[in-house]
């Protein structure tokens, strides 16, 4: 902005980067002074806030999954995930896609591990996991 007398300027960067700022100063008499400044902008860290829809379901009902996140660097990725709690094969639901949501009917009683993926553009990755109780 154009000289003012208040002393504060406030500059909200768009994405992540290296920004160089420029202040003047002008005094009474018309010298200005200079400082510039180089600011890094580094991302947020990437945080998985996904959710189910249930995790005590009966055998046989429809259980969903619902991938959110923050932070990181968009666009995101969603990947879906589940097996059996004694089981250490995780059986992919769906793979990394835009993809919201997606949905599994769990048929045999017992406890399962739900695992709802998120990736952001620079390929950091993080997971979320529930047990959910199949009645």
């Amino acid at each position: 902005r154009n000289y003012s007398t208040s002393k504060t300027a406030t500059f909200t960067p768009a994405k992540t980067g290296s920004y160089s700022v420029r202040v003047n100063i002008k005094d009474g008499t018309g010298t200005v002074k200079t400082k510039n400044f180089t600011v890094k902008v580094t991302a947020k860290n990437l945080v998985n806030s996904s959710k189910l829809s249930s995790t005590s379901i009966k055998a046989g009902s429809k259980l969903t999954l619902k991938a959110a996140a923050s932070g990181g660097t968009s666009p995101y990725k969603y990947a879906y995930y589940y097996k059996k709690s004694s089981s250490s094969k995780w059986v992919t639901l769906k793979g990394y896609s835009t993809t919201k949501s997606a949905s599994v009917i769990l048929k045999s009683k017992g406890t399962y591990n739900v695992r709802i993926a998120v990736k952001d553009a620079s390929n950091k990755t993080v997971y979320k996991t529930y047990n959910v109780k199949v009645k």
